[in-house]
């Protein structure tokens, strides 16, 4: 089944060098994505535990770290990230509500084609891509378009907002207290770097919140629409997860908490090849199986003591003689032979659990107003069991800066702590000011900086003025000969 790896692969097969395309082939590969992104379904190749990555690790899921989140994935039978090609080159992305900050894509109103920006993004993303290709093309990894789902799920994105809003921001400020600015995102580009002035608190950290809010409700929903289950990797996606989600299911959904407490290991060296090679391992391939029966006949609407003793068994039974057997492997065995160790960190998964107890349908709880979409999994007749509403990588020590080791942290212009109770627990001043201060943060831009200007010697041929100077989209040719075209048909002068 074809993927965006292959549109890649079938445009770059005779001109690999992303600095020596002209302006107008890179249109061209534009044009074949999103031809290929029209006709293109992903769900086609989905499995019905299919996992998406949210919280940040999904907008640049083809560069994770050898962390916790890369380690998840032998424990997951699929997962589902954003297709990153198809998102740049996407004309719905303009239809969508932006940040300045954000990424551009291919194209900017009033101001053209972004090609410095296209070719930085395309030289970072493409060698990523093809790194990837052994979980792509082993089903490990699907990748799908999701500008496209924010534009068409717009409606129930900002439904889902507000409720999650009404329940978990009734005292923003107190909130605050338990969440910095940096756990935070508000969008791909950015975690933290937050802009505010002194005084309006409460008005200001709401504010802020429902930034936050607002893009965890694209992602829920938008991987609710592929069908897929939402995995929490940070701790604020998990608390919106467990005390937001948690109170906004319909009444016929009964969703519990269900956490397995073994500790799942974290390996060193899992490279994606290595990744693709051992995923469907014996132990790996029959873990994923037990937890998936474990919740499918979880007991949801049994008691608590109950339901914990059938989690406790289950695991004991079924769960931790596998795990022996993964980290044996790892101390002598083949994981072992293949460079992979142990590392001191470890992670537990928890989930919430429920059935959709109306209709006996085989779909995530229903967040009031949101549409359930996952029926395309199940055909005839339809059996009453549990489906996952979201999961959540727990008890781990992993940083953002580990998990994501291309993102760059920034400084910001003030990180001044809450100095007693009745400050403000982010440092903001509590009378107005005339100025504004931005709070620390991480970014994650693959296309900033765009290549430097092609370097010209000197008394070679002089021409560093006019059509026959440096291109200044960063690309080893004249400006005659990349861009000039380009900006002649969408009436740019430069």
């Amino acid at each position: 089944m074809t993927t965006i790896l292959d549109v890649i692969d079938n445009f770059f097969y005779r001109d690999d060098d992303i600095r020596a395309m002209p302006a107008s082939r890179i249109l061209e590969l534009g044009d074949e994505v999103r031809k290929f992104t029209s006709s293109n379904n992903p769900t086609e190749r989905l499995h019905e535990d299919v996992q998406y990555l949210g919280g940040w690790p999904s907008a640049d899921s083809l560069r994770i770290g050898s962390g916790v989140v890369r380690s998840s994935l032998l424990f997951t039978e699929q997962i589902l990230v954003k297709d990153q090609i198809a998102d740049w080159f996407s004309n719905e992305a303009r239809l969508n509500d932006q940040y300045l900050s954000s990424a551009p894509g291919w194209y900017l109103p009033g101001e053209g084609p972004k090609i410095a920006e296209t070719r930085a993004f395309l030289a970072r993303v493409v060698p990523a891509l093809r790194e990837a290709r052994p979980l792509i093309e082993g089903g490990i990894m699907v990748l799908a378009p999701m500008e496209i789902q924010y534009h068409q799920q717009h409606d129930d994105i900002e439904r889902l907002r507000d409720e999650l809003a009404d329940s978990l921001l009734t005292d923003p400020v107190a909130l605050a207290r338990r969440f910095s600015p940096e756990d935070l995102a508000k969008h791909d580009g950015e975690r933290g770097m937050f802009v505010f002035a002194g005084g309006a608190w409460e008005k200001q950290t709401r504010k802020t919140f429902l930034d936050a809010l607002t893009y965890f409700s694209r992602e829920y929903v938008s991987a609710n629409a592929y069908g897929s289950t939402y995995c929490a990797p940070f701790e604020y996606e998990q608390f919106v997860c467990r005390e937001g989600l948690g109170t906004k299911t319909t009444k016929s959904d009964l969703v519990r908490e269900c956490l397995i407490r073994s500790d799942l290991p974290v390996f060193s060296g899992l490279t994606s090849q290595k990744l693709s090679r051992i995923h469907n391992d014996d132990s790996f391939g029959e873990f994923r199986r037990q937890l998936y029966e474990i919740y499918s006949g979880a007991p949801v609407e049994a008691t608590k003591e109950e339901f914990e003793a059938y989690l406790h068994e289950q695991e004991q039974v079924l769960l931790r003689p596998i795990l022996d057997d993964a980290r044996k492997e790892a101390d002598r065995g083949l994981l072992s032979k293949m460079g992979l160790s142990l590392r001191e960190n470890s992670f537990q998964i928890l989930a919430g659990i429920g059935i959709g107890a109306a209709t006996g349908s085989m779909i995530p709880p229903v967040i009031s107003g949101l549409a359930a979409a996952a029926d395309h999994f199940t055909n005839g007749e339809r059996h009453r069991r549990n489906r996952t509403s979201w999961t959540a990588l727990v008890n781990h020590s992993a940083s953002l800066e580990e998990e994501m080791p291309a993102a760059e942290r920034c400084v910001g212009t003030f990180n001044a702590p809450a100095r007693a109770d009745h400050d403000h627990p982010w440092g903001i001043p509590r009378k107005p000011t005339n100025s504004v201060l931005v709070t620390r943060g991480t970014i994650h831009a693959n296309w900033f900086p765009p290549f430097p200007l092609a370097t010209i010697e000197d008394g070679v041929d002089g021409y560093r003025q006019g059509p026959y100077r440096p291109c200044p989209c960063g690309s080893i040719r004249r400006y005659k000969f990349c861009c000039q075209e380009v900006d002649r048909a969408f009436g740019i002068s430069r």
